[in-house]
């Protein structure tokens, strides 16, 4: 029995797919705020306007120095950054709903007030087995057996 303890703390999958059901809800709350940035970025990027020379007498040079053509370029690999970090978040998110979809009403309890609690306090066994009406014992075995279940696909 403590060997099969060690043997979960130490499995890496099982540890990712624990950290990542911790993580869900501070994921959710990251995208959010990453598609804020989105559109401000985006906002900025069609503000930035070309200076017109037209009405200017100029003569010809070999300057190549064109501030607002590395403004724009900066402001594109900005968007593009954000766009990627979104979609990256945007799977993470899709997975983890993905994996709960697979879980009973029991696992389900289990896990929302194990790991998508924002109170440390209602984290602990003895507070997840009065909201469900097991033992602290029988509910770790129940994460166990869904987070072995889940683990590879998270």
């Amino acid at each position: 029995m403590a060997e099969k303890k060690k043997e979960k703390k130490r499995d890496p999958l099982f540890q990712k797919a624990e950290r990542k059901l911790y993580e869900y809800e501070e994921t959710k709350v990251e995208l959010r705020c990453l598609e804020y940035e989105l559109t401000i970025a985006q906002e900025e990027y069609e503000g930035c306007k070309a200076i017109s020379y037209n009405l200017e007498r100029t003569g010809v040079t070999n300057n190549i120095n064109d501030s607002v053509y590395e403004e724009l370029i900066k402001k594109e690999k900005e968007i593009l950054d954000k766009q990627k970090k979104i979609n990256k978040k945007k799977i993470q998110i899709n997975k983890v709903e993905e994996a709960l979809s697979l879980l009973d009403d029991i696992e389900k309890t289990i896990v929302d007030t194990k790991y998508f609690s924002n109170d440390r306090r209602k984290k602990n066994w003895k507070y997840v087995s009065m909201k469900t009406g097991y033992s602290d014992r029988q509910c770790i075995n129940i994460r166990n057996k869904l987070i072995e279940k889940i683990k590879g696909i998270i």
